[in-house]
């Protein structure tokens, strides 16, 4: 006779599938990334497995050990502090755990911790509306840590990777920059403004435009400056990839195409992400940027020319006055003029770039 334990077999079939059944449920997940469906279609899969529930925004399947997805609901206490996108096209979001504390007392974060420990990937949910309850399904990613606070859950696959992203956007100091993007997420909040929808595709074919959306009376820099670097914006790394598309991966100003010293720029300057538009933008090289950032640069907006500082003109940087900015092929994508216009009437403006016209 075998010394086989069906026991064990039985319990082995259960695993694998549990195992199945919550990979159907991710794969369902990956299939509608990007995309906002009503609850009724997460509630319950076609032989009947539950995708999120209503009641809980941890929702751990009765089936599985394991968190299937996690809810951001509106008006909701818990929830992240605002998805960061990265350069390299990866993101992430800090989400809090159903106690202040985190504590693995409680079920369902108990079950985030497993799901974390195992590297399980998860689905995150964003409410849209109320009335009827729909949902943007926020992308697919892992539980990679928990910080004290928050669970950070990241398309990254390991900490290394998720680590090295945040230097290349932030730099060095990209744990400060986290907290000033959940200080930006929760001002946000208290305004009740709601949170940014995203449909179709996670990378569309080419950069989504809408009418001005910027008061150009509105001129005020609510960027923070240490020394020249550039502070943290929020959505800077979609901002960028949309630029690239617009001007075909060269700088508007030098026809610079190394797209790794390609960076975005803002006409008027970043407050909030209703300034991340195409229409308010310029692909500039880094140095480029750094001009226009420190008001030694400007576009003249009748000629939409450069124009630069006084002091710039008998420097190697003065072959640079008077040329013609470069613009996107669709005329939809091209500088606002009411933009330009207001970076123009800037206060000191005139007095910078006004006193020699180019030739």
């Amino acid at each position: 006779m075998s010394g086989l334990d069906f026991t064990d077999v039985s319990a082995l079939n259960e695993r694998t599938d549990a195992e199945s059944r919550r990979d159907d449920i991710v794969r369902w997940f990956r299939e509608h990334d990007g995309q906002e469906v009503l609850f009724s279609e997460l509630r319950q899969a076609e032989n009947g497995d539950f995708r999120a529930s209503a009641a809980a925004a941890i929702f751990k399947p009765e089936f599985s050990d394991f968190v299937v997805s996690v809810s951001i609901r509106l008006g909701s206490p818990y929830g992240p502090e605002g998805k960061v996108w990265l350069d390299d096209g990866s993101w992430l979001i800090r989400y809090r755990p159903e106690s202040q504390s985190g504590n693995e007392s409680v079920p369902r974060n108990a079950a985030l911790q497993r799901t974390m420990d195992e590297r399980v990937p998860i689905a995150v949910l964003r409410q849209t509306s109320k009335n009827p309850s729909s949902y943007l399904i926020d992308g697919v990613g892992q539980v990679l840590l928990f910080d004290g606070r928050h669970f950070v859950i990241s398309s990254h696959t390991s900490l290394e990777r998720l680590e090295r992203a945040l230097r290349e956007t932030f730099g060095p100091d990209f744990r400060i920059a986290l907290d000033v993007v959940a200080e930006v997420a929760k001002d946000a909040r208290s305004k009740g403004q709601p949170p940014t929808r995203r449909t179709g595709q996670r990378k569309p074919a080419g950069p989504s435009v809408s009418p001005p959306g910027i008061d150009p009376s509105d001129v005020q820099d609510g960027r923070r400056r240490v020394q020249q670097e550039v502070a943290v914006r929020r959505g800077q790394a979609q901002f960028r990839r949309q630029l690239l598309v617009a001007y075909n991966k060269r700088c508007a100003i030098t026809n610079c195409d190394a797209s790794q010293a390609l960076e975005a720029a803002h006409i008027l300057p970043y407050r909030n992400d209703d300034h991340n538009e195409v229409q308010n933008g310029l692909l500039l090289r880094a140095d480029i940027h750094t001009l226009l950032d420190r008001g030694d640069l400007a576009i003249e907006p009748d000629s939409r020319t450069v124009h630069l500082a006084e002091e710039l003109r008998s420097s190697t940087y003065g072959e640079l006055h008077g040329r013609a900015v470069a613009e996107p092929i669709d005329p939809a994508y091209r500088p606002h003029e009411s933009y330009l216009r207001a970076a123009w009437s800037r206060p000191g403006a005139q007095q910078n770039f006004n006193s020699v016209k180019p030739q």
